[in-house]
């Protein structure tokens, strides 16, 4: 038997190649209540990000405030990505979001200024607000992503996690005082080229935790 070459070469028509959907699982952490002071950037709540297959790309959030604080008294929100300990700090944690996101009609809608790229290894975000110097104090603030709807991500990805996402609500303080005392350790003589304390510094707050993130020294002596 053979094979005629008739209808030879034989060959199908092309497909097109889709991206398959990421779902980019979200699991929430509240980081709300006790007391957030007056002038304070506050972490409400975290987010921790991955897909379990390929990659995703986020690049929006819209969120709500909660509590009987005037959205009025809240100057920003915005959106960092942990440095990595798992524990919110403004200064050693990347803000991904402009520093100025308001409020308008009932929510805040954050484009990312560093659009970030979701994989299977999991990434945590803190989404912060940045309370008013003068907000009333014993008022309560905190945020809440209401739907799936309210976090872009690259097409077709959705996102999976019990919504709404909220956190609990923190009630508005007076800013904690901290409080400094020095003990003078300058030793009388010292030798060309060597190093020495000249005062051993001390604080203390009032209540809460505050966030020591710079100091200036002034040169004394001739």
């Amino acid at each position: 038997d053979t094979v005629s070459a008739a209808n030879f070469p034989t060959a199908s028509g092309n497909s097109t190649l889709t991206d398959r959907g990421d779902d980019v699982v979200i699991t929430p952490t509240d980081l709300g209540g006790g007391e957030v002071g007056q002038g304070e950037t506050h972490a409400c709540l975290k987010l921790s990000l991955f897909t379990p297959l390929d990659a995703s790309t986020w690049t929006a959030v819209t969120v709500s405030p909660i509590g009987n604080l005037a959205p009025g008294s809240l100057d920003s929100a915005q959106v960092y990505l942990d440095g990595g300990d798992g524990v919110f700090d403004a200064g050693l944690d990347t803000l991904i979001s402009p520093g100025i996101t308001t409020f308008t009609g009932g929510s805040a809608a954050i484009t990312l200024s560093a659009a970030q790229v979701i994989t299977e290894t999991a990434k945590d975000y803190f989404l912060v607000l940045v309370v008013d110097v003068a907000a009333t104090i014993g008022n309560t603030t905190g945020v809440r992503i209401h739907h799936p709807g309210h976090l872009t991500f690259s097409v077709p990805d959705p996102s999976s996690g019990t919504f709404p996402l909220s956190g609990t609500v923190s009630t508005v303080a007076a800013p904690d005082i901290v409080t400094g005392s020095r003990t003078d350790l300058a030793p009388e003589l010292i030798g060309q080229g060597a190093g020495y304390a000249t005062q051993r510094l001390s604080f203390i707050t009032d209540g809460n935790n505050a966030s020591m993130t710079a100091i200036r020294v002034t040169k004394a002596g001739t």
